[in-house]
């Protein structure tokens, strides 16, 4: 029994303010949100304790709403469903506004009459992980979804199985109506008697568009009807002739849809719907099309009055020229009536019926409402984990655009049924047959499935494109919302990394996937632990295939590798690829140490507090004197790795702990401890800190210069292209984390490398091409590299770690590329340098050391064209791995804002080089091209690169930066 604080007392009961209402322990109750627009949240009366200052207080027990969950409303979640959750709070009792009742499941669907006050409840929710007590429940009807107690159902007489209405296409009012029922299968047995008045369920009955007529008929509708003639030259305007109120009924509906032969009318139904916090409404037409469907078109077969339409039998180029022709009335009808972005085409029928279905809501641009709508990001690692709430679809706010160029697939398997492409997962697919041919798959980690057991694909996933606001929950500690780069955008996931491991064969399977389905993005935090041996980096398969999807028009970035601080360690290497460099923020965790004498050492946090208010502290033990003798002790890798890189944890040095150590702690003569006496607590570490020099070049970043071959020659391409976050980023995870047991069991994981930072390229791409839909990928990369900042928070040159724990050094294009990306200046940069695929070729062909055969083996393709020299690829920087006396390098670059512009040229030049550009000065119109010339000369040779750079400032206050990198080998 638990005891009463002092200065405290015990209530038997509360007596609601204003109110007659009594609350006992036990008694579940409505108490007030923290807006007014939110519904009042249902807890669970624990305690009821008044102070001697008679303030009364509750300690309750939160029920959560579906939505308020980590995975979010689902489709089988009634409107009155609570979840029992393990969060317990102490509130004010003037915050309770009414009492409730949540009922038990079995109960609830057993009440004659729903009040208002009523509510049920049929599982408990940890709110830390998100896990369900039950974790399973019963299916029902083909659909297979968990009962929905406000969803109608109807028993088979013969298997018993309970089928909604809609799914055996029937109406909702002939189900009330039923004596006896039998589906599809029993109705096939002759061996079940069939009673009188029986509904036999058709096996070929299209229950998707009924059930979503079906399902507004319990709601209270406003509606409009237009009438819209449709003549040779297209649709008109939309004229409103009638409005009312709760008239429609979708079986009556349906009823007249199934007589009409050829409409003469066009009937628009504005379904409203629901409406969310922000009064944003979300709208849905049901539009009806004058003119013939594919089965009542004269040019298909005739067949006899009142027979059974076969697909079959029709001929089948008019019928499907005849389905294209609708689809295509159907897209300019909308096109010339609702603004661009402003809706999504649901559905074309065009089978028995000429119409749409389209989903309208107010255009918006940028914001987490928008951002990376209508653009797929395609994901090339360890799969995905479906249940995470980043990927929930948001059925209160669903996608608005249609992906007409994009075409996957829902691979299911282990872990991950074929429903888990749930709207923002759009395609989920997995490669196994190099890994199944290179080793035995071990079959409790290596799924053969999207799904991830490893962690680390949904952590790239979500930081490109989880969803808005998801909150973070880590052993019950709330550090914040998660957000994706672009939350709006759809994900679509090519599994082809496993636990036990990846192959090449498995990975370039992936990428010709990937571009054959349509990615507008493809993210591949993943890399080659070597240089190819027997060819040059630009020409191995990986580098090859990554060519071939950007000729597809596909933006492609990878991370650069996990190998820094050294030189020469980039896996990125081609010109065609974006690769990723990683940065620190100045988001930080701090933490403090309390020593038993009272001093406080500031250090890592990341960890709870050890004390609560009596200050518990424990005994201070080195780590070398508790190493077992007998050497029992566990040295796993994973653990000596972390042991032997400390400063991957942000150590801080301090002598004050080993002085206070060595005063505490007793030893015998041959140095064991024999007492220890210092004793410490650990201070809250969990709440964030933004102090510092940021950003910061991580030391594990990969750095430049690019290479050409496994001897690491350097080329004249600048590697890595771009700087992004990439150090301790909050993301999804897998809590099966197969391969960090460490983490097993969490849903959120803080990681550091260019993994992470990759996605953020990703997402800031998706952008973009939101913004500017007609650019391609090198224009996408022109504009983030030319609007990068090399600047850090106050102004100074962003800096870089080195070697040791604590050195830093002035970074260079080697290390962070063009700089840290910004995403805003990036949508608009004003001048894009473009390069296409003929492009790259004509690069691969002018390098001085590769061989047309094997070029035209690689690619297919012979030189029939090169540049004069590799430097002249027509990328956002200039570099030149060896320059000899002079040379001249040409670039061009295009005006892509809507006004002209003069610009003027400027050049930092690098140690040892003079460099002139022409001209000096030129002014663009819109979509102009100006070719510009650089002559560089050497004036001090030296052994290795030196850095400049090229600035262009236009007239509109735009600003361009080129890096500039060259070897200046001899004067002449």
């Amino acid at each position: 029994m638990a005891k009463t604080r002092p200065g405290k007392r015990d209530l038997d009961v509360y007596t609601i303010k204003g109110t007659n209402k009594v609350v006992r322990v036990g008694d579940c109750v409505l108490m007030r949100p923290s807006s007014t627009d939110t519904a009042p949240y249902v807890a669970r009366v624990e305690k009821i304790e008044a102070d001697n200052k008679s303030n009364i207080k509750v300690r309750v027990r939160w029920y959560y709403r579906p939505e308020e969950s980590m995975g979010g409303r689902r489709q089988f979640h009634g409107a009155k469903e609570l979840f029992l959750s393990d969060h317990y709070d102490v509130q004010s009792a003037h915050t309770i506004e009414g009492k409730c009742i949540v009922h038990s499941f079995k109960n609830y669907t057993k009440l004659e009459n729903v009040a208002p006050e009523d509510y049920y409840c049929r599982f408990e929710y940890k709110a830390s992980t998100g896990g369900f007590t039950p974790d399973r429940v019963a299916v029902y009807c083909k659909c297979e979804m968990p009962y929905n107690p406000d969803d109608l159902m109807v028993q088979c007489d013969g298997c018993k199985d309970w089928y909604h209405p809609a799914c055996v296409d029937m109406s909702i009012e002939d189900a009330k109506k039923l004596d006896h029922f039998m589906c599809a299968d029993c109705s096939c047995k002759d061996n079940i008697k069939k009673p009188e008045r029986t509904f036999p369920a058709s096996p070929l009955a299209n229950g998707k568009v009924r059930y979503i007529l079906t399902i507004f008929t319990s709601l209270r509708l406003d509606y409009s009807i237009f009438w819209i003639p449709l003549t040779a030259t297209g649709a008109q305007a939309p004229e409103k002739i009638e409005k009312g109120h709760e008239v429609w009924r979708g079986a009556t509906f349906l009823r007249e849809a199934d007589t009409w032969t050829s409409s003469q009318y066009v009937l628009l139904l504005l379904l409203l719907i629901f409406a969310i916090s922000t009064a944003e409404e979300r709208s849905i037409y049901l539009v009806l099309v004058e003119g013939d469907p594919v089965a009542f078109h004269q040019g298909s077969l005739p067949r006899e009055k009142g027979a059974k339409f076969d697909p079959k039998r029709q001929v089948y180029e008019v019928s499907k020229a005849h389905a294209k022709h609708l689809v295509e009335s159907h897209d300019q009808f909308l096109q010339s009536t609702l603004a661009k972005g402003s809706y999504s085409k649901l559905y074309s029928f065009k089978n028995i019926v000429n119409g749409f279905a389209v989903h309208t809501t107010p255009s918006q641009e940028g914001g987490d409402k928008n951002a990376g709508e209508g653009i797929v990001i395609g994901f090339i690692d360890t799969g995905i984990n479906p249940l995470h709430p980043s990927f929930a679809y948001d059925m209160m706010d669903p996608p608005t655009s249609k992906l007409s160029n994009f075409s996957g697939a829902c691979e299911g398997g282990p872990q991950f049924p074929a429903t888990s492409c749930n709207g923002k997962i759009v395609s989920a697919r997995f490669f196994s047959a190099g890994a199944q041919a290179a080793t035995t798959l071990d079959a409790s980690v290596d799924f053969l499935s999207p799904f991830d057991a490893v962690g680390h694909g949904s952590h790239v996933a979500s930081t490109a494109a989880g969803n808005f606001g998801v909150p973070v929950v880590v052993n019950g500690f709330y550090y914040g919302r998660a957000s994706g780069m672009a939350p709006r955008a759809r994900i679509a996931v090519y599994k082809a990394i496993y636990p036990s491991l990846g192959t090449l064969a498995d990975v370039v399977a992936a990428i010709d996937q990937a571009t054959v389905d349509g990615v507008d993005v493809l993210t591949l935090s993943i890399g080659p632990d070597e240089p190819p041996e027997d060819t040059l980096t630009v020409l191995g398969t990986f580098d090859i295939f990554m060519l071939f999807a950007r000729k597809a028009g596909v933006f492609v970035v990878q991370a650069a590798g996990n190998h820094g601080p050294s030189p020469y360690t980039v896996v990125s290497y081609s010109p065609w690829v974006v690769g990723v460099a990683s940065c620190g923020t100045e988001r930080t965790y701090p933490g403090t140490l309390v020593l038993g004498n009272g001093q406080k050492i500031a250090g890592v946090g990341l960890s709870g507090p050890s004390f609560g208010p009596g200050l518990f502290q424990y005994k201070l033990v080195l780590a070398k004197d508790a190493v077992k003798l007998n050497g029992t002790f566990p040295r796993t890798p994973q653990y000596v790795e972390e042991c032997q890189y400390p400063e991957a944890l942000d150590p801080l040095p301090c002598k004050i702990i080993t002085q206070y150590y060595q005063q505490q702690t007793s030893r015998d003569r041959r140095g064991f401890v024999t007492n220890y006496g210092g004793k410490a607590a650990i201070g809250e570490g969990r709440s964030a800190a933004y102090m510092g020099r940021a950003p910061v070049v991580s030391r594990l970043s990969s750095r430049g210069p690019d290479f050409i071959d496994v001897a690491r020659n350097p080329t004249d391409v600048l590697k890595p292209d771009i700087l992004a976050p990439g150090h301790q980023i909050w993301a999804a995870w897998s809590p099966m984390s197969a391969l960090d047991p460490i983490l097993s069991g969490y849903s959120f994981a803080l990681l550091s490398g260019t993994s992470m930072a990759t996605p953020h390229i990703a997402g800031v791409a998706a952008l973009i091409k939101q913004y500017n839909p007609s650019w391609t990928p090198s224009m996408i990369a022109s504009a983030m590299s030319t609007t990068a900042t090399k600047y850090d928070k106050s102004g100074e040159p962003i800096m870089a770690e080195g070697p040791g724990i604590y050195s830093l050094y002035p970074s260079t294009p080697f290390d962070f590329g063009a700089g840290l990306v910004n995403p805003t200046h990036a949508t608009d940069p004003g001048l894009v340098f473009s390069s296409e695929y003929e492009d790259y070729m004509s690069f691969l062909c002018s390098l001085p050391n590769a061989d047309p055969a094997t070029i035209r083996t690689a690619t297919g393709e012979s030189c029939s064209h090169s540049f004069r020299i590799p430097s002249d690829l027509n990328m956002p920087s200039v570099t030149v791995s060896a320059l000899v006396g002079s040379q001249s390098v040409r670039r061009s670059v295009k005006n892509v804002a809507s006004k002209p512009e003069t610009y003027l040229c400027a050049v930092l030049p690098p140690k040892g080089v003079m460099v002139d550009i022409n001209p000096p000065w030129f002014t663009l119109a819109p979509q102009e091209i100006q070719d510009l010339e650089l002559k560089l000369n050497v004036t001090q040779a030296l052994d290795g690169f030196s850095h400049g750079e090229i600035v262009l400032t236009g007239s509109l206050n735009r600003i361009l930066r080129i890096p500039l990198s060259v070897i200046p080998v001899s004067i002449s």
